[in-house]
């Protein structure tokens, strides 16, 4: 008997197994969302590329997704669709990552602020709702910054920008104030 269950009893154990396991998928999606949301407001506020977040996604997804890929094989004897399960693992163990990744970066930090006057390279008005964006070069990285209630005439007329930093827990400044200047 390959795949089917022969007893009522074991048939019973398996649905009880797979329903506290369907609870523990749908309580770490839980958390994978929250730190998606949590990763996508802090990214605007750390100064990293994107290219090191998403590299770390597809590593993090590449490591956990095999080792729950060899677990389930070994328990289950299932097999997946391989590229199904990775960008599934990816997206979600992902998304973990970052979101702790943030949390660590910015709570865990014990550096001293300091401040930074950088030129305003460009100015980004959004559609209705959004913030103002201007973009400004910070540690070798050109990045576009929200600058929230503030009207576009006033950015207009600003040619500098003072952020003011603190260095992160691990080594990635993340700001912490913004004031428009003119000088």
């Amino acid at each position: 008997m390959d795949g089917k269950i022969s007893t009522k009893e074991k048939r019973r154990l398996r649905l009880i197994r797979d329903g506290k396991l369907g609870w523990v998928f749908i309580i770490i999606g839980v958390f994978a969302f929250i730190a998606f949301v949590y990763a996508g407001r802090e990214y605007n506020n750390t100064v990293i590329q994107f290219k090191y977040l998403l590299s770390g996604s597809v590593v993090a997804g590449l490591i956990i997704g095999t080792f729950i890929l060899k677990y389930s094989q070994r328990n289950n004897g299932k097999s997946f669709n391989l590229l199904k399960h990775y960008l599934w693992s990816s997206a979600v163990y992902g998304s973990l990552l970052c979101g702790l990744f943030f949390w660590t970066n910015i709570h865990l930090s014990k550096a001293n602020q300091y401040a930074i006057k950088a030129p305003i390279l460009a100015r980004l008005e959004t559609f209705r709702y959004s913030h103002i964006y201007v973009t400004v070069h910070v540690d070798g990285v050109e990045k576009d910054i929200p600058i929230p209630n503030i009207k576009m005439t006033d950015v207009n007329n600003s040619n500098f920008v003072i952020l003011t930093f603190q260095k992160g827990f691990w080594g990635f400044p993340f700001i912490l104030d913004k004031k428009l200047t003119i000088n």
